[in-house]
């Protein structure tokens, strides 16, 4: 296949996002953590190279051959449809490996996004998110135009982050996190298979809340993933569910828990005073809330189910449906907010869409209806 060409065809398509995507990450660099946009772009530059070129043993993980050219030629056909610099490049491959620059480990600190999934409603299996940001990065444009999906993809899957501190560096550098779902769909017939090519790969992906499910069997398991550590939750009364910044694993919990009580102790303070603190309690909490809604919820699996959870105002820090209470972001007092709600309805081969604007929260806006094209 001509990967390059592939590339470039997706760049073209997709050419806004791409560059609001990486004109949110450069802000990012600035303005939450604090830090030269020019040397961080060289010091990302030398780790994009290294990664490269960190091809791993192919006997052990026969599924990446090939794989390095296939990452060049695809850098090179965005860089060349988008029109972006190779330091633009290395930002947007290697943007998790920004915390290496301020601390040991990387840092995922990250949105409040949620996703909810009902494997049996009325329109069939469904799928919920709800996209949490800074207001600065509130998406420019509702995406009217169809949604292109590859033709028969065997799973659906989606993630959130999970906001992990001092993390454990894996002994894998090579970069497939931005893709390992699609070289799972590749090579994995079923659910067995897919979770067991995710925990052999584990190396290679970390730092969030992953969703899988598979298309023929409406199966489907939420896998919680540091680094190095993974937790497996399986299908709850035909539900999955997950929120960003939390675990619900018990080893998972207790890694995290030990992660973030070092970042603590790192910054001189103690728990019970950090704003930081409060804000990771604030995101338990909502995992919590969200658990409860879908109990609920499951009883009578609906479309109006799935809206009534993702615009959930339980008081904060309890809501599912973010306004910009309390801080995501302690040094620059940023906020979340629910900047889109996304609905996915595969039978149908539809998405339902609300997205915020400067004068309204998302749940406030009309919802706009949108197909899903197989190709």
């Amino acid at each position: 296949m001509n990967w390059y060409k592939k590339a470039y065809k997706y760049g073209i398509e997709n050419k806004k996002d791409i560059k609001t995507l990486v004109e949110n990450l450069k802000i990012s660099i600035s303005k939450m953590f604090n830090l030269s946009l020019p040397e961080t772009e060289k010091k990302l530059i030398k780790i994009h190279e290294e990664r490269i070129n960190a091809v791993p043993d192919l006997i052990k993980y026969p599924e990446l051959k090939g794989m390095q050219e296939r990452i060049i030629e695809e850098n090179r056909g965005i860089m060349d449809s988008v029109s972006l610099t190779y330091g633009e490049i290395a930002i947007l491959r290697n943007y998790r490996y920004i915390t290496n620059i301020v601390s040991p480990g990387p840092i995922y600190k990250g949105n409040d996004c949620t996703l909810v999934y009902f494997a049996d409603s009325s329109d069939g299996p469904i799928i919920g998110n709800n996209i949490d940001d800074w207001k600065e990065r509130i998406w420019q444009r509702i995406p009217k135009e169809p949604l292109i999906v590859k033709k028969n993809l065997k799973f659906w899957w989606g993630n959130v982050s999970a906001g992990i501190f001092y993390d454990e560096i894996p002994p894998e550098k090579f970069p497939l996190e931005n893709r390992i779902f699609e070289v799972m769909e590749e090579h994995c017939e079923n659910l067995k298979a897919a979770v067991e090519f995710l925990i052999r790969y584990k190396f290679f992906w970390g730092g969030q809340n992953a969703m899988i499910i598979e298309k023929k069997t409406k199966e489907g398991v939420i896998i919680e993933k540091s680094s190095c550590r993974y937790g497996i939750r399986k299908m709850e009364n035909g539900t999955l569910y997950t929120t960003a910044m939390s675990f619900a694993d018990p080893k998972m919990k207790e890694y995290l828990a030990g992660r973030r009580m070092e970042r603590i102790i790192k910054k001189g303070e103690k728990w019970n005073e950090s704003i930081e603190a409060e804000y990771w309690d604030g995101c338990d909490k909502r995992y919590e809330n969200l658990a409860r809604l879908v109990k609920e919820k499951s009883k009578n699996p609906s479309l109006k189910s799935i809206i009534e959870i993702l615009q959930n105002h339980s008081p904060f820090p309890d809501c599912i449906c973010l306004h910009g209470q309390g801080r995501t972001n302690i040094e620059l007092d940023h906020t979340n907010y629910t900047i889109a709600s996304i609905i996915t309805l595969p039978m149908r081969k539809k998405q339902i869409i609300w997205t915020c604007s400067e004068k309204k929260f998302a749940c406030q806006s009309e919802p706009v209806w949108r197909e899903i094209v197989e190709k």
